[in-house]
């Protein structure tokens, strides 16, 4: 079971595969701006949320910065504007899930 900690008007929220969402909530589902720590993968997104999927602007960094995405998301993907740096290349332009 997620344990919830409310601050102010955002929650953290910490998950029990140690992922751990520090943000705002909307009817129990993360809405408006948070930061989502993946344990699994190491990365970690900052940006907008619309019903629990990275919707609209935001940033996916890994810790060792090999790997950033920095633009637009919708429906929890890649879609729009943004750059892609990885350790092998960077591109900037539009994706298309």
């Amino acid at each position: 079971m997620s344990e919830y900690v409310k601050q102010a008007n955002d929650v953290t929220i910490y998950y029990e595969n140690g992922d751990v969402y520090n943000g705002s909530l909307k009817m129990g589902k993360r809405n408006g701006n948070g930061s989502y720590r993946e344990i699994s993968t190491k990365r970690v997104y900052n940006g907008e949320w619309v019903n629990d999927e990275r919707n609209g602007i935001g940033s996916l960094t890994s810790e060792d910065l090999q790997y950033i995405y920095d633009g637009e998301w919708k429906n929890g993907m890649m879609n729009g504007n943004g750059q892609l740096i990885d350790k092998k290349s960077k591109y900037s332009g539009t994706f298309v899930k």
